[in-house]
């Protein structure tokens, strides 16, 4: 017998020298929560924490199984045990022209923070504001203002600190969140001609914090009229408009939404993302028919996926509302 084929017919009897597909362990329980995964224990398969509302996974909130049958998670955290934690909305770092109360390192959920103003300062925004089971809080910065500036105090969100102290026309103020919060916003603003400030206000946030439909609804609702405008090849251009989208009158724009369809994605999930996104689309068709000014609008769902995307496939997840692409 050939030599090669012997060892071939031996191989068998030697599980040692046979390849083996790696798996994940299976310790991999939250206390207080529960996981799921997204292809079982095998390398590629994403593990996702979950716990109830009002509490966040600790340390981390996903991983993934590597190809060498081990989860990956930062070295920092591989020895510290999966919990569900309470969620805490930060505290103010400070308050010009006024006072808060109560001074906490972080606030829990259900609790209140109150602002009042010195003499001679009107109070803008929320005088008590909530913190809600997503680290968030509720209503809207409060500022003490006495208007006595071209543009109005552009104020401190909680968590964070700013540079700048003069709000006249083309003075500027920059922000940074303190500790470990996220900025979310503008860094840099500017005092402009009408009267307000440039960019959008900062605000700071937890890392695990996330955004209720509520908070999402008012900017997905901004009438599409206010983002679109049109012009003509011979029109001048005029000054930096923002947040606008010039396109010709004759013109056409293709709207794309994407959505994740991959394996991560729970079933029940991509009901929801899909049903809203189908929402959206009419909500844009419906403005559309009652704005004759604004020009063709085409939209486009597409599912993101890790297979290929057939046009027979987009029809199959969105048959009303997908144009097929080739």
């Amino acid at each position: 017998m050939d030599p090669l084929m012997a060892v071939l017919c031996l191989l068998p009897l030697y599980p040692g020298l046979a390849t083996t597909t790696p798996s994940c362990p299976q310790n991999v329980n939250i206390s207080g929560g529960n996981f799921t995964l997204s292809n079982g224990w095998a390398p590629g398969s994403i593990l996702t924490y979950s716990c109830p509302l009002g509490f966040y996974p600790y340390p981390v909130a996903t991983s993934l199984c590597k190809s060498n049958g081990r989860w990956h998670f930062p070295r920092s955290t591989q020895r510290t045990k999966a919990v569900c934690k309470p969620v805490r909305c930060p505290a103010p770092v400070t308050f010009e022209n006024g006072v808060y109360t109560p001074r906490l390192g972080s606030h829990p959920v259900g609790g209140n923070l109150s602002f009042e103003c010195e003499d001679g300062f009107t109070l803008r925004g929320s005088p008590v504001r909530h913190c809600r089971p997503n680290g968030m809080w509720d209503g809207e910065t409060a500022v003490c203002d006495n208007g006595a500036s071209h543009c109005p105090n552009p104020g401190i969100a909680v968590g964070a600190v700013r540079t700048g102290s003069r709000f006249g026309l083309g003075d500027k103020v920059s922000y940074r969140c303190s500790s470990n919060l996220v900025l979310t916003g503008s860094v840099e603003r500017e005092c402009q001609d009408e009267g307000v400030w440039s960019g959008m206000e900062p605000i700071c946030r937890q890392p695990y914090s996330y955004d209720f439909p509520e908070d999402v609804a008012p900017a997905l609702g901004t009438s599409l009229s206010h983002l679109l405008g049109t012009t003509n090849p011979t029109q001048k251009k005029k000054q930096n408009v923002g947040r606008k989208i010039q396109i010709q009158r004759s013109g056409h724009l293709n709207l794309y939404v994407l959505l994740d369809a991959s394996q991560s994605v729970e079933e029940e999930d991509f009901e929801i993302f899909k049903k809203s996104a189908s929402h959206l689309v009419d909500r844009v068709r419906k403005e559309l028919t009652h704005t004759s000014s604004l020009p063709a609008l085409t939209v486009f769902l597409l599912p993101f996926l890790r297979i290929p995307l057939t046009a027979h496939l987009l029809q199959e997840v969105f048959p009303d509302y997908t144009h097929a692409m080739q």
